[in-house]
């Protein structure tokens, strides 16, 4: 069974296959072993989602600048049901490590 085939990130994050299947051309590839290497970097690449969080602060805060990794704390909900307070494992696939940290890069 193919990435594109299994169903359960597909229901997990509400995407048809077609969302959540990259085609890739490459007119520099022209075996299979080669092929399937690139498959595999960039299904490692892109296999985690990058989630982000949109949040305002108090004044007490604005001492934080791009660049700065934040952690939460007692976060009253989770994204797509995993929490994001801790380092864990959780994903079915890979077993990747879903890290606690972000990382500020914008402000609006």
């Amino acid at each position: 069974t193919g990435i594109a085939e299994d169903t359960v990130y597909q229901t997990k994050y509400n995407l048809t296959e077609a969302e959540s299947t990259l085609t890739f051309e490459s007119k520099y590839i022209i075996d299979s072993t080669t092929a399937t290497s690139l498959r595999t970097y960039l299904l490692a690449q892109w296999k985690q989602p990058h989630n982000q969080l949109e949040f305002g602060v108090g004044v007490e805060h604005l001492e934080l600048d791009i660049g700065d990794i934040l952690e939460f704390s007692n976060m009253p909900f989770k994204i797509f049901g995993e929490d994001i307070t801790d380092n864990t494992t959780t994903r079915p696939l890979g077993e990747q490590v879903i890290n606690k940290y972000w990382w500020i890069y914008k402000f609006k």
